[in-house]
């Protein structure tokens, strides 16, 4: 059986999908695409690749360096009454 995932749990493909489509929309963009290139091309779709501000991140992506760096200067260039309209 010829598999490109990472997790190789000895589940059918079909029921890795099955699994991962049931993951909350950032979980599913941030890291269940990255789990096999199965995954990635059956949720390609835009809503399904972008991750939302407005729903919590997974753990592992705020731990990681890149975000951190990121991060830092995200709302510098917003206006203030931008910054004041943004939840939370």
């Amino acid at each position: 059986m010829e598999d490109s995932t990472i997790y190789t749990d000895g589940l059918p493909l079909e029921l890795r999908l099955r699994i991962l489509s049931l993951l909350p929309p950032n979980d599913l963009a941030l890291s269940g695409r990255l789990s096999c290139k199965e995954a990635a091309q059956r949720f390609a779709e835009p809503q399904q690749r972008t991750a939302s501000c407005r729903q919590p991140l997974p753990c592992h992506v705020l731990s990681s360096p890149s975000f951190m760096e990121s991060a830092a200067g995200a709302m510098r260039q917003l206006t203030f009454r931008q910054k004041l309209s943004m939840p939370g």
